[in-house]
């Protein structure tokens, strides 16, 4: 009889085998193509099984490699924690409707609105109180700084011009009183004087020529 067998590579070959022994025949003719043939199986198309597949009308069977697993208990383990996951995950209702037929997305939704533009006129009034005070701060007088001026030898260098520009000036004025004094005339202020001041002056001629 003849077999058609799916291999590994993808490709499908065509088998001579004997009607009695099909598997085994079969299996010997594939050593000879696979020598790591301890790793593999055989098994029928569309997840029929092998002898199913053998004594149908046109047989046709599957080279499949075998997967090397560990001890075991890895599905178990996979199916606690999907549990665990299950359990951690919190209930959406957000599909869900209330009494009055809205979803309860909508709701949550216009309300997280009415948050957002709360919070957004607070923030706007923050920041216009803070800008005023900004301007009423910078609108403010300032008081002038005092800087004082600490050169102990300019002061005292200061103190010594101005004490003898004083001096100076004192005994300037000192020396032109005493001037004004000696050349200033004497006025008469009545007749009598200018009387005495003639005869003063003709007995001063007078005792000059003597």
């Amino acid at each position: 009889m003849q077999i058609l067998c799916d291999l590994p590579t993808r490709t499908t070959v065509a088998f001579s085998v004997c009607d009695t022994r099909p598997a085994a025949d079969l299996m010997a003719q594939l050593s000879m193509r696979f020598p790591d043939l301890g790793n593999m199986y055989l098994t029928g198309r569309h997840g029929l099984d092998l002898n199913t597949a053998l004594h149908s009308l046109h047989p046709w069977v599957t080279l499949k490699g075998r997967l090397v697993g560990g001890k075991g208990g890895f599905g178990s383990l996979l199916r606690s924690q999907g549990s665990k996951m299950s359990k951690d995950a919190p209930a959406n209702y957000d599909s869900c409707r209330d009494l009055y037929g809205r979803r309860l997305r909508t709701v949550k939704q216009a309300k997280e609105i009415i948050e957002n533009a709360a919070r957004d006129e607070k923030a706007r009034e923050e920041a216009r109180e803070k800008r005023k005070r900004k301007i009423e701060k910078a609108l403010e007088e300032r008081p002038a700084k005092v800087h004082r001026f600490e050169d102990v030898d300019y002061s005292r260098s200061c103190e010594e011009i101005v004490e003898k520009t004083k001096r100076v000036t004192k005994r300037a004025l000192r020396e032109k009183s005493k001037e004004a004094e000696v050349k200033a005339p004497v006025v008469p202020l009545f007749d009598g004087d200018l009387d005495e001041i003639s005869s003063e002056s003709s007995s001063e001629s007078e005792s000059e020529e003597a």
